[in-house]
């Protein structure tokens, strides 16, 4: 094979290398995007009218919310107990520390298919969470069946 044969022979193996390389990089920057997107919802929230502090945070199964402070706790007063629940054997339980957050998963900018307990009645909704304004505000929305025939809150980020 002479020697512009192989040059000729060569070039378009070093364009597919390229090209391939330029695209693996792209896709690395792309996934980098989405893994910063979607964890801008960790943190510390205040619920509606700052009764409660959540504590956001990444688990196993997505994207979990816990209990972490209480307005109408004086302190070294003892939490109190989840006695809404239909789980008669959970009635006994600290709202302290509980998980009210279960399962979100981000998906087109907002967070999905997650689960939230209402400490209040005891029950437990289907839940989607997303940035309203800015990302110091997150619209929590709780409901049965499909996503109109419920309701939204809206927490603000602990600064």
């Amino acid at each position: 094979m002479c020697y512009k044969t192989k040059f000729l022979y060569l070039l378009p193996m070093k364009r597919i290398y390229n090209i391939l390389i330029i695209g693996f990089l792209t896709q690395l920057i792309v996934v980098g995007t989405v893994e910063a997107q979607q964890d801008k919802i960790e943190g510390e929230w205040f619920t509606t009218d700052e009764q409660a502090k959540i504590a956001i945070f990444r688990g196993k199964e997505g994207y979990n919310g816990k209990v972490i402070w209480l307005a109408d706790m004086e302190e070294g007063a003892e939490a109190p107990l989840d006695t809404e629940n239909e789980d008669p054997s959970l009635r006994e339980r600290s709202i302290l520390g509980l998980n009210i957050l279960e399962g979100l998963a981000y998906e087109d900018g907002e967070w999905v298919d997650g689960e939230l307990y209402d400490p209040e009645s005891g029950k437990i909704y289907r839940c989607l969470a997303r940035f309203k304004r800015d990302e110091d505000q997150l619209e929590v929305r709780g409901y049965l069946g499909m996503p109109a025939f419920g309701k939204s809150v809206l927490w603000e980020r602990v600064k």
